[in-house]
């Protein structure tokens, strides 16, 4: 039986959300220098110009705190540490620079599955599906993992509609599947969706978060995989 470390877990979760908090301000300013803003339109919900770029705080927030839970925690390879946090950064970095320049959908599909492929031959991968029957993917496991990353990271985007949405849902997600990582012993998986459930920090400036689904969901798809 595997023995939690539940003061890891708790200073996770804590740090996330101290970091994303505090960091709010700081990304909403961001998104005014760079001119990452999203003006009002006839298929918008705003009546007020909304910064794009609330993703960064909570990268900021998730990347300090999975390094420290890496730190503490030795039970993750570092090369799959590694690709898990380059291919999460890559697609967050093509997120800030699409807040900015509006990208081509081909080109963000293309960098999008560059970031999974790195985290796929780091060493993470979906060897087995549990659910509806017990089935392990063997030659089939790179391509369900390539599908699973990249759909996951465009999946929220479907539900972009409302201020805080897509971080309230991705959070939800996130500490359901910290439970369920707890239940089945998978201590580097409840570290990282630890960090990650407290997205909803930023909700005091909610109105940075309507643009910012690139981050959250790489982040989020990524730690799926890693359950």
């Amino acid at each position: 039986m595997v023995e939690h470390n539940w003061l890891l877990y708790i200073a996770a979760f804590a740090c996330a959300f101290a970091i994303t908090l505090v960091t709010t301000p700081f990304a909403k300013w961001l998104s005014v220098k760079c001119g990452a803003i999203d003006y009002p339109k006839d298929r918008g919900v705003h009546k007020k110009p909304m910064p794009r770029m609330g993703g960064v705080a909570i990268v900021l927030g998730f990347t300090i705190t999975v390094l420290m839970v890496n730190y503490f925690d030795k039970s993750m390879d570092s090369r799959q540490f590694a690709g898990f946090l380059v291919g999460a950064l890559l697609i967050a970095g093509l997120g800030v620079v699409d807040d900015m320049k509006n990208l081509p959908a081909k080109l963000k599909f293309c960098v999008q599955i560059l970031a999974a492929l790195i985290v796929i031959f780091s060493g993470t991968r979906i060897q087995v599906v549990l659910w509806p029957v017990t089935a392990y993917l063997q030659k089939f496991s790179i391509p369900i993992t390539l599908v699973w990353i990249v759909g996951v990271t465009n999946a929220v985007n479907l539900i972009d509609g409302l201020d805080g949405l897509a971080a309230g849902v991705t959070s939800i997600a996130a500490m359901s599947l910290m439970v369920l990582c707890i239940m089945t012993g998978s201590t580097t998986a409840v570290g990282l969706t630890a960090a990650l459930g407290p997205v909803w920090a930023s909700f005091p400036e909610t109105s940075t978060l309507r643009k910012s689904l690139w981050a959250i969901q790489a982040l989020r798809s990524l730690a799926l995989c890693l359950r």
